[in-house]
C-alpha cells in the first residue's frame, strides 16, 4: 500500500509525519437553537453557505476544504499546494466568511417576514501547527486545540494562537488585540490568544488588560442622603448607616470595603446626577459595585432606601426599602444595617458565581473567579461544586504567587473526603497538602492558610492533637479569622473538651455573620454544642444550618445525636429517614471511614444515635 501522499505540487509527504500547516476552524454561533427554530431552513441556508465557500473562498486564499460537520468546517492552508496558502492569507479567508454570513444573513432577513429568527453568524479560529495528514482528514492535538479556541470566540470573531501570532505582522496583516492566558478544557497549559479585527458586540473574551484586577470585590457605600428637610441633630443618620454597613460589611474577607472618609466626597451628589457619580466613584476609588441610598426621618421613625449598583454598567442589581426607629442605627448590631449589608453581599456573590457558571473561565475578572469557587464549593449541587475546582485551578494558573486560592482548593480536597466522593483518595490527600504547604511558602503567616493546614491535619491526617497546634497558632496570629476559631472548635469537640469547643464556635459564628459558608459555620458549631451536651442548643443550630442547605450531611448526623442523647428517639428517626432521602448513600460504615472522630467518644456516640434511629449499618 502506498504510504505517501502527492500534494498536488510534485511533492510527497509521508501520511504519518507530522507537517505544519495553517488550520481554520468555523463552527455556527448557537447551532443547535439556529437548527432546531426551522431545521429544514437552517439545512439550506448551510448548504449555500458551503457551495459559496468552494466557489469563492477557497480558490482565492489557496484553501482547502478538509471537512464540513454540518454546522462547521475545517480548512487547511498548504502552502505548497498553493503559494499563497500563508498565515495571512487565512486571516484574510477568516474575513470573508464573516462577510459571506453577514450578506446571507441580510438575504434572509429581507426575504423573510420572521425577524426574530436567530441570526446565521460564525465564530473562528485560526492556528499555526503540526499536523498529520490522512487522504480524507486531518489529525493532531493541534486540531483539536483550534477547536477549544474557537469556542472562546464571539459571534462575528476571529481568535488566533500565539503560533500563528508568530507568522503576523500587526496592523499590517491584521489589527491584533492580545485576550490573554485561556484555560481551554482538557489542555494543560494556558493557551495565549488574540483576536484578529474586530470584537464581537457581545464578546466573550475580554482583552487582557480587563481581568488584570484585585482578588476581591471592590465596594463603595456612600453615605446615605437626606430625602427632606431634618432636624440638626438627623445630619449625621447618612454617615451612620454608612458606618454600620461598612462595618458589617467589613467583617468578610471576600470584599475589599473602601472607607468612608474615602467616599463622603460623593454624598449627596449621588442624587442628582447618579451615573455620571458612580463613573466617577469606579475612576477614582476603583470600586466594582457602589452601594448608595437615601433616607427620611420622621420623628422617631426612620425609613431607608438603598442600591447596589455596577459601576462600569450602573446596572442596579439590588434595591430595597427598609422601616425602623432612628434608635435602631445607633446600636451595635443594627438590624438595618445589617440587612443592608447582607443583601448587597448576597447580590455581589449570587452575580459573580451566576457570571462563573455561564461564561468560559477565561472571560472571567480575577476576584469573580476567587468569589465563585468559593461559594459553589459549598453548593447544594455536585455539578457546582466540581465547578469550583476548575474555577480555583484557573484562578491559580492566573496568579500563581497568590495563596489565597490554593488554600479554598486545599479546603476542596478535605470536602471530597468527607462527602466520600470518588475523586477522593491518596491523590487527593497529597493535593491538599502540597497546596496548603505551597500557601504556607508564599505567606508564612496567613491565618486562613494555617487555618487550612490544620482542617487538612484533622480530617485528612487524623491527627486531632497536631491539628489543634496548628490552629492556636492561626488564633494567636489572628484573632479575628472565624474559619480558624471554627475549625479549632471541631478539634476540641472531638477531644471531649465541650466548653472550650463551643467558646470557640461562638467566636467562629460572631465572626461570619454574612459569611456565605454560614450554613456550614451553624453544622460544625452544633458539634461543639453536642460535645458539652447542650442537646437544645444544637438542635436549633442544626435546623438553622438545614434551612439554608438541606443536603448537608453532618448537620443531619449532628440533629439525628442530639435529638436521640435528648431523650427524642421519634424525632430521631424521622431525621434519619429525611437524611436517606436526601442523601440514599449514607451509612455507619462509611461515617466511621471518613471521620477524623472515628477513634473518640464523640464519633463513637454519633454512630449510636444514627444506628438506633435507622441509619443502615
Amino acid at each position: 500500500m502506498n504510504d505517501t501522499l502527492s500534494n498536488g505540487n510534485g511533492f510527497f509527504t509521508s501520511q504519518n509525519q507530522a507537517i505544519m500547516r495553517t488550520i481554520l476552524v468555523c463552527d455556527v454561533v448557537e447551532s443547535m437553537v439556529w437548527m432546531h427554530e426551522n431545521e429544514t431552513v437552517a439545512v439550506s441556508q448551510w448548504q449555500a453557505f458551503v457551495r459559496k465557500v468552494k466557489h469563492n473562498v477557497l480558490p482565492r486564499y489557496g484553501a482547502r476544504l478538509v471537512k464540513s460537520m454540518g454546522d462547521g468546517l475545517l480548512l487547511e492552508f498548504d502552502p505548497y499546494v498553493h503559494a499563497d496558502a500563508t498565515p495571512r492569507a487565512a486571516i484574510q479567508a477568516a474575513h470573508a466568511l464573516h462577510v459571506l454570513t453577514q450578506s446571507q444573513q441580510a438575504f434572509i432577513a429581507s426575504t423573510q417576514r420572521d425577524t426574530d429568527q436567530h441570526r446565521f453568524q460564525l465564530r473562528i479560529a485560526v492556528h499555526y501547527t503540526a499536523v498529520t495528514v490522512g487522504e480524507d482528514d486531518i489529525y493532531g492535538h493541534g486540531v483539536n486545540l483550534c477547536a477549544r479556541i474557537a469556542g472562546l470566540a464571539g459571534a462575528g470573531e476571529t481568535l488566533i494562537s500565539s503560533e500563528l501570532r508568530d507568522q503576523l505582522i500587526d496592523q499590517l496583516d491584521a489589527h491584533l488585540e492580545v485576550m490573554g492566558e485561556c484555560y481551554l478544557k482538557h489542555v494543560d497549559a494556558p493557551v495565549r490568544v488574540y483576536r484578529a479585527g474586530k470584537a464581537s458586540e457581545e464578546p466573550i473574551l475580554m482583552p487582557v488588560r480587563e481581568y488584570n484586577t484585585p482578588l476581591q470585590a471592590v465596594v463603595a457605600v456612600i453615605p446615605f442622603a437626606a430625602r427632606s428637610l431634618v432636624a440638626d441633630a438627623q445630619l449625621a443618620i447618612g454617615e451612620i448607616i454608612a458606618d454600620g454597613v461598612i462595618g458589617q460589611l467589613s467583617r468578610t474577607r471576600d470584599l475589599n470595603v473602601i472607607s468612608r472618609l474615602s467616599t463622603s466626597a460623593f454624598r449627596d451628589a449621588i442624587l442628582s446626577d447618579s451615573a455620571n457619580k458612580v463613573t466617577q466613584i469606579e475612576s477614582h476609588l476603583g470600586a466594582n459595585y457602589v452601594l448608595s441610598g437615601s433616607y427620611i426621618a420622621l420623628d422617631k421613625k426612620l425609613i431607608v432606601t438603598a442600591e447596589l449598583a455596577k459601576s462600569k454598567t450602573h446596572e442596579v442589581v439590588w434595591m430595597d426599602r427598609l422601616e425602623g426607629d432612628v434608635e435602631d442605627i445607633l446600636q451595635r448590631q443594627s438590624e438595618i444595617c445589617h440587612s443592608i449589608a447582607n443583601a448587597a453581599h448576597w447580590a455581589i456573590f449570587n452575580i459573580e458565581v451566576q457570571a462563573a457558571v455561564a461564561q468560559p473561565l477565561p472571560t472571567l475578572e480575577s476576584y469573580t473567579l476567587l468569589l465563585a469557587g468559593i461559594h459553589c464549593l459549598h453548593r447544594v449541587g455536585p455539578a457546582d461544586f466540581l465547578r469550583s475546582k476548575d474555577v480555583l485551578e484557573a484562578l491559580i494558573t492566573r496568579h500563581p504567587q497568590i495563596a489565597i486560592s490554593r488554600i479554598w482548593l486545599a479546603l476542596w480536597h478535605v470536602m471530597c473526603t468527607t462527602r466520600g466522593m470518588a475523586l477522593a483518595g491518596p491523590q487527593g490527600v497529597n493535593e491538599a497538602v502540597k497546596h496548603t504547604q505551597h500557601a504556607l511558602q508564599i505567606d508564612p503567616s496567613s491565618s486562613l492558610a494555617l487555618a487550612m493546614q490544620g482542617f487538612v491535619t484533622l480530617h485528612l491526617a487524623k491527627d486531632v492533637s497536631g491539628a489543634l497546634g496548628i490552629l492556636d497558632t492561626a488564633t494567636a496570629i489572628n484573632g479575628s479569622d472565624a474559619l480558624a476559631w471554627l475549625f479549632k472548635s471541631v478539634a476540641l469537640s472531638f477531644l471531649g473538651d465541650g466548653a472550650k469547643a463551643v467558646a470557640a464556635s461562638a467566636r467562629a459564628l460572631e465572626l461570619s455573620p454574612m459569611d456565605p459558608m454560614r450554613y456550614y459555620y451553624e453544622s460544625l458549631a452544633a458539634s461543639s454544642a453536642l460535645a458539652a451536651e447542650d442537646y437544645a442548643r444544637a438542635i436549633t443550630l442544626c435546623q438553622a444550618s438545614l434551612k439554608r442547605n438541606a443536603i448537608h450531611a453532618h448537620s443531619y448526623r449532628a440533629l439525628i445525636t442530639a435529638y436521640w442523647f435528648a431523650g427524642q428517639p421519634h424525632l430521631a428517626e424521622q431525621t434519619a429517614v429525611q437524611m436517606l432521602r436526601h442523601l440514599p448513600q449514607t451509612n455507619i460504615e462509611n461515617f466511621l471511614k471518613h471521620s477524623a472522630s472515628h477513634s473518640f467518644a464523640f464519633g463513637q456516640k454519633m454512630a449510636q444515635a444514627m444506628l438506633g434511629a435507622g441509619i443502615p449499618r
